[in-house]
């Protein structure tokens, strides 16, 4: 096989006007590092009195402005000083992608704006000559290297990110050559360290034999992101880092985190997960404002739990303050079993559920589908929904809808009118609703995107791209469109409060509640399972939610109905991960 690790790349200096790129031989694919992994030439330039504002910055800039897109992104003040963790915040479209480019001098850069314009670099906080940093860009982290095997890819990045290669370059008739080749070896320990931690605490040996192509989307990122920690970075630069995670994951991940800042690093970082920027956000928000026409990037030093319930910022929730889903149409009784194994023990074709015990799902239950990734949660939704050939469940007469995690791809890149066309087949082929009962249920919930005089008749927002709405909306509505058939029984949730910002959770957490049938989930928010927990006599349930656990053992899945609530078990769980990732220490 040949080897797709060949070719050499630069470590790069941004901006180059810094100075010029280093030559370094690179093991991972070219180009790797340019796009990932930075070092930069520590400098100050501007305003002076700018500069004393940015004192002590690892990364800093007043005054600036980006022009790589239109309109171009204005900044006002951003900073982010070692030893802290920062969020950057924003609309779809608003410009984070170009902000991290610009830090990192890639394809774009901070120029001068007004008269106060600095910009700050500063120095290392690992005694290295120049400020390292390192981007999480899931998009691209790992292109070229999808026929290698994930140790293969760890190796290498071992012996990019490490000193190993001048080992042999010592020249030992020097006096201080001892002395330069035991610095040489403690890199390279903390290197194959580091590579090891990971291994544990991600699990990586479990799919370490495996091609980069064959794995999941949470497998990827666990290896997408021991690539970035392993280049000892100071600055971290996180887009998405929780996608695909199961939550003892992200638990880890944020003591990974915390470790990181604890060693003087910084850490800034994007996401759809609202609990998670709460934690990652503790010293401060970067907020992009973006109204079509301008865009500009500003700073507050107040944690973003606390900056995101200021009532005079910009809100982004595409959804008017009280929008709320009408479930009036769910009139019909429903009571006894609607979905019951076949046989005392069954199995799910293509997963690890073989020989289990599963409960009958009874009217106006609530299941919450506990258990890490790759222990079959989708595989034994998608069974009991009737979504699997030959599924080992029947089903009553009962009407149910189901709400997967991925849209097919025909549906993901279809326009918003297939995209209902898509529900109405899946819920019931034979009912009359219409397209435009859909646009009117949008109308009602006050759905920003349809109330301008352009889309008085719905026909111009129908035939939008159903992927230019984030996911957070489109899952929107999706429970919009199913609240307009008759009589649902049942509602099968996998992921459903998936990329959404704070008002947008609420707006979905209240329908999930107010439904009167039957839900069952799947969910990596606690907020979520805290919400359904404190509302359950609200929602009519026959019961608290019930936590069937679903548990790896070896290549196979153990099912259990645990007496432990789920939002406790969740907890417990997320507390586990910390320990263990603390215990085994800092590994960037």
């Amino acid at each position: 096989m040949s080897n797709p690790f060949e070719g050499a790349a630069a470590l790069y200096l941004a901006p180059e006007s810094m100075e010029q790129p280093l030559a370094r031989e690179s093991e991972l694919p070219p180009g790797y590092l340019k796009r990932h992994v930075v070092d930069i030439k520590p400098g100050r330039y501007g305003n002076k009195e700018s500069l004393l504002g940015l004192g002590g910055a690892q990364f800093g800039c007043i005054d600036a402005e980006i022009d790589r897109c239109d309109p171009v992104v204005t900044v006002d003040e951003i900073k982010m000083v070692a030893g802290s963790s920062y969020v950057l915040i924003g609309p779809n479209g608003s410009g984070k992608s170009t902000v991290f480019d610009a830090i990192m001098g890639k394809d774009a850069e901070f120029t001068g704006h007004g008269n106060k314009h600095a910009v700050v670099y500063g120095e290392s906080s690992q005694d290295r000559p120049r400020l390292r940093v390192a981007r999480l860009d899931q998009e691209e982290i790992l292109v070229g290297m999808h026929e290698s095997s994930v140790a293969e890819v760890l190796e290498k990045a071992i012996e990019t990110f490490s000193a190993r290669q001048e080992l042999d370059q010592v020249d030992w008739n020097q006096p201080d050559a001892q002395d330069k080749f035991d610095n040489l070896m403690a890199d390279v320990q903390r290197s194959e360290e580091s590579s090891s931690k990971l291994k544990k605490l991600f699990g990586i040996n479990q799919f370490a034999g495996r091609k980069v192509s064959e794995l999941s989307g949470g497998e990827k990122t666990k290896l997408s992101l021991s690539l970035v920690l392993m280049s000892q970075p100071d600055v971290l630069l996180l887009d998405e880092p929780t996608n695909h995670l199961d939550l003892e994951s992200i638990s880890m991940l944020h003591e990974l985190l915390k470790m990181h800042v604890e060693s003087d690093g910084s850490v800034l970082s994007v996401s759809h997960v609202d609990w998670f920027l709460d934690e990652a956000g503790v010293d401060g928000v970067m907020e992009i404002a973006y109204d079509g026409q301008q865009r500009s990037v500003g700073m507050s030093h107040a944690p973003y739990a606390t900056y995101k319930k200021d009532a005079n910022r910009q809100e982004f929730t595409i959804i008017d303050k009280n929008g709320k889903i009408d479930w009036s149409k769910q009139k019909k009784e429903i009571s006894g079993a609607i979905i019951s194994p076949v046989t005392e023990k069954v199995s799910v074709p293509d997963s690890p559920l073989q020989d289990i015990q599963v409960p009958s799902f009874l009217a106006k239950e609530v299941w919450v589908l506990s258990g890490g990734n790759g222990t079959g949660k989708t595989k034994l939704m998608e069974a009991m929904a009737g979504e699997t050939p030959q599924s080992p469940f029947e089903r009553s007469k009962a009407a149910i809808a189901y709400m997967p995690q991925f849209w097919p791809e025909d549906v993901a890149h279809g326009t918003v009118e297939e995209f209902f066309e898509w529900i109405h087949d899946q819920v019931n082929p034979h009912s009359m609703i219409m397209a435009s009962n859909f646009f009117s249920a949008l109308k009602e919930i006050g759905f920003k995107s349809v109330k301008s005089e352009a889309d008085a008749e719905g026909k111009r927002f129908l035939n939008r791209p159903l992927a230019s709405l984030s996911g957070g909306e489109q899952r929107l509505l999706w429970l919009v469109a199913v609240s307009r058939f008759e009589n649902l029984s049942a509602l099968f949730l996998d992921e459903p409060t998936n990329h959404m910002d704070p008002k947008l959770q609420e707006v979905v957490t209240r329908a999930i509640q107010d439904f009167p049938g039957a839900v069952m989930l799947s969910t990596h928010d606690p907020r979520l399972l805290a919400a359904l927990n404190k509302n359950v006599g609200k929602k009519g349930s026959t019961m608290a939610p019930k936590n069937i656990v679903l548990e790896k053992k070896g290549d196979r899945t153990e099912v259990t109905v645990s007496k432990e609530n789920p939002l406790a078990y969740m907890q417990k769980r997320m507390d586990e991960a910390r320990k263990k990732a603390r215990r085994l220490g800092r590994v960037a």
